[in-house]
């Protein structure tokens, strides 16, 4: 039974992480332009 539960709780992660991406997508470029830069600027100022 706990294996079961496991694999279809994967699955499910897999399906939301496959939403995520598709709405990613679905963005327009300058959003995430934007959040790309930001996560530039946050890694600079983390070093």
């Amino acid at each position: 039974a706990v294996l079961c539960d496991s694999t279809s709780n994967n699955q499910q992660c897999s399906n939301r992480r496959l939403g995520i991406v598709l709405e990613r997508l679905q963005r327009p470029q300058q959003q995430c332009r934007r959040h790309h830069q930001g996560l530039l600027k946050e890694r600079r100022a983390g070093e």
